[in-house]
C-alpha cells in the first residue's frame, strides 16, 4: 500500500491535536472575556479571529477541531443538511434551535456569545470560485461564468448556513452579534467598537495599524479593493437563490 497519500492527514491530525493542547492551556490561564466566531469558508473568519485576539478576546474556537464537531467555525447548523455540498466532511446530524443548544451541543460555557461574520454574496461567490479551483472541486482552468450550477448550489449552502445564524440573532440578539467583512476590512475599528458594546466590555480599544491586517494565517491577502462590479446574471443568481435577509446586516441597514 502507497504510504504518501497518508502522510498529508496524519500531518494534520497531529497538528490539529497540538494546536489543541496548546489552546486549551491557554484557556486554562485566561482571565480575557471569551467568545466564539463563526462564518461559512472565504468569508473572512481568520481576519475576525486575529482582530478578535488583537482587541483582547479569548476565542473558544479559535483553533479548528473536526468539520463535523459543533465547535468549529465552519460548522453547519442548518436544519436542511441536504444544502451540505462543498465539504462533505461538514455533514452531521447535529440540530440546534437556540443559541444555549448550540453552546450545550459544542461544549461551550452557557453564557458564551457568538460574532458571526459574512461576505456579500456577489463577493463571497468570486471567492469561493477561485477556492474550488485551487482546491479542485471543479476544473481548475474553468471560468467564473461556465459554473452557474456550481455556484448556483454553494449559494444554497450560504443562504442555509446564514439564514440559520439570522434566526439565532434575532431570537438572540444579546448573544449572536452578526458583521460583513466587507465592514470589517473598510471600518475594523468601528466594527470591533460593536464587539465591544455587544460584550458590555468597557476597556479601551486599541489595535495595531488602525486594524489594518495585510495579512493573516491561512488566509489571502486582506482585500480591501471594494465591492465586485457584478454581473446582471449574477445579480439575478443572487435573488433567485437567496432567501436570508443578509442586506439588515450591512452598514447601510444597521
Amino acid at each position: 500500500m502507497d504510504a504518501k497519500p497518508l502522510v498529508r492527514p496524519a500531518y494534520a491530525t497531529g497538528r490539529r491535536l497540538a494546536l489543541t493542547a496548546v489552546h486549551r492551556f491557554r484557556s486554562s490561564l485566561n482571565h480575557d472575556p471569551r467568545l466564539a466566531h463563526q462564518g461559512i469558508q472565504r468569508a473572512g473568519t481568520n481576519y475576525l479571529c486575529a482582530l478578535l485576539v488583537e482587541a483582547g478576546y479569548f476565542v473558544e474556537n479559535a483553533v479548528d477541531p473536526r468539520r463535523d464537531d459543533p465547535r468549529h467555525k465552519h460548522f453547519r447548523w442548518q436544519d436542511d443538511k441536504s444544502t451540505i455540498v462543498m465539504d462533505r466532511a461538514f455533514l452531521n446530524d447535529e440540530r440546534a434551535q437556540t443559541i444555549e443548544q448550540v453552546n450545550s451541543a459544542a461544549n461551550f460555557l452557557p453564557g458564551i456569545r457568538h460574532v458571526v461574520i459574512f461576505k456579500h454574496p456577489d463577493n463571497w461567490l468570486p471567492s469561493i470560485h477561485r477556492w474550488a479551483r485551487r482546491n479542485r472541486w471543479i476544473e481548475p482552468r474553468a471560468t467564473f461564468g461556465d459554473n452557474r450550477d456550481a455556484l448556483r448550489v454553494w449559494l444554497r449552502e450560504w443562504d442555509a448556513y446564514y439564514g440559520k445564524w439570522f434566526d439565532l440573532a434575532t431570537t438572540s440578539p444579546g448573544k449572536v452579534l452578526v458583521t460583513s467583512y466587507e465592514d470589517l476590512s473598510e471600518s475594523p475599528v468601528d466594527t470591533l467598537a460593536r464587539v465591544r458594546r455587544f460584550m458590555g466590555d468597557e476597556r479601551p480599544l486599541t489595535l495595531r495599524s488602525g486594524g489594518r491586517l495585510a495579512k493573516v494565517p491561512h488566509s489571502s491577502a486582506v482585500d480591501r479593493s471594494g465591492r465586485t462590479d457584478p454581473a446582471p446574471w449574477l445579480s439575478e443568481l443572487i435573488d433567485e437563490t437567496v432567501g436570508c435577509r443578509w442586506r439588515a446586516y450591512t452598514s447601510t441597514a444597521l
